[in-house]
This record gives C-alpha cells, structure tokens and sequence, in this order.
C-alpha cells in the first residue's frame, strides 16, 4: 500500500468524503472538502465525486429509499486505508 501524506485536514471534511464513499453527491455548500487524496485513481474513476448545490430544504419521510452497495474489494481497500491513517485498528 502507498503510503499518502496529507498536508492539512478538517473536521468538516469527513461529511463530504463520507457522502462520496457512499455514492451520494456532496454539497457544494459544506464547509469540508472530499478527500480525494485518500481513494486510488480507480476508484474516483469508477466512482467520480459527485456534487449537488445543497442538502439544504430536501426533506424526506424515512432514509429507506436511500440504497448504495460497494463491492468487496472496494471495502477491503477502504479498510486497509483507514487503518493505515490510525482510523480503525
């Protein structure tokens, strides 16, 4: 695995790289930014980032209707990513 250097990260930078990682689009007006220096170019290849102008005002009953699947290569690749930065033991 390579080892990634990151130079300067935010707390509010986690929501939309989360949202990306779970194939919804990220909101132009989150204060963070996607985190792309943490996913292969593979995977933004297969998975480019996706934005939407805002979450603001989009109500919905229940979460049920919101689905996403990744394969288990992507998840084990995630994984070894979020341990590697001290994420997950």
């Amino acid at each position: 695995m390579k080892k990634i250097e990151l130079d300067y990260l935010s707390i509010y930078d986690i929501l939309p790289t989360l949202l990306v990682l779970s194939g919804l689009p990220a909101g132009e007006d989150m204060e963070g930014r996607v985190i792309k220096e943490i996913f292969s170019e593979e995977f933004l290849r297969k998975f480019p980032p996706q934005y939407i102008k805002s979450y603001e005002g989009i109500h919905t009953e229940s979460c049920e209707d919101i689905s996403f699947s990744l394969d288990k290569q992507t998840i084990s690749g995630v994984e070894k990513r979020l341990k590697a930065l001290g994420y997950i033991d």
